[in-house]
């Protein structure tokens, strides 16, 4: 049985704040070839400025999309 409640879903979003914004992702860990797949996946939202700022600052790091407070139902209850 799930322990999941409203509460604990506004923690789960909480605890997401701060992550890079990649369309698509679903706290992947932002990684080259992440990207390119990303860019070749949504062409419109992946500019070539938008990759470089990518590159440079958000390698490394944990990513998010809007799809993520979907994703709380399939995480491990702790």
């Amino acid at each position: 049985m799930s322990t999941k409640t409203n509460t604990g879903l506004v923690a789960y979003c909480e605890a997401q704040l701060g992550l890079s914004y990649w369309r698509g992702t679903f706290g992947q860990v932002a990684a080259p070839d992440l990207l390119n797949q990303k860019a070749k996946q949504y062409p419109e939202r992946y500019s070539a400025a938008r990759q470089a700022t990518a590159k440079a600052k958000h390698i490394g790091l944990a990513t998010a999309a809007l799809v993520l407070t979907a994703s709380f139902p399939f995480v491990p209850d702790h």
